[in-house]
């Protein structure tokens, strides 16, 4: 199970993460957003148990013309993903065998972002949510580049 937050303009945006057909990660909705003053962690966990809860619907793969607007530009206030992409800073959460992973992000050269592996976090047990809930806000206080 894949997740993945944004943190732009004061707000954390957790757009709903489907799988296409052919395989690759699409943003689609129901989009969650938290102001960063009310991300508590009891808040956030709620999130990432609602998303858990959704999973990682198979969509059709949009074809070029018909590929979709991101999603999460109208809960961030913009109009392009290239000021989006400006300001944001995104981190991967994933579900698995060996517990709940927090994967920052870097920026690319280019442009976008790529996994910062070297910051992989693992969170286990029956508490790994809130524990992953706690650390977030950190890692946006410590203004990490990711």
């Amino acid at each position: 199970m894949e997740a993945r937050v944004y943190y732009f303009r004061q707000k954390l945006i957790f757009p709903t993460i489907a799988v296409t057909k052919a395989g690759y990660f699409l943003e689609v909705e129901p989009v969650e957003t938290l102001a960063l003053s009310e991300a508590t962690p009891s808040r956030i966990a709620a999130v990432l148990d609602r998303l858990r809860a959704r999973g990682n619907p198979v969509v059709p793969t949009p074809s070029p013309p018909d590929f979709p607007r991101p999603v999460v530009l109208d809960p961030a206030g913009v109009r392009s993903w290239r000021t989006f992409e400006k300001g944001a800073r995104t981190w991967a959460i994933r579900w698995g065998d060996n517990g709940l992973m927090l994967v920052p992000h870097r920026r690319r050269p280019d442009r976008g972002w790529q996994e910062d592996l070297d910051r992989v976090e693992v969170f286990q047990g029956e508490g790994a949510e809130i524990a992953l809930a706690e650390r977030l806000p950190e890692h946006i206080e410590t203004n990490e580049e990711s």
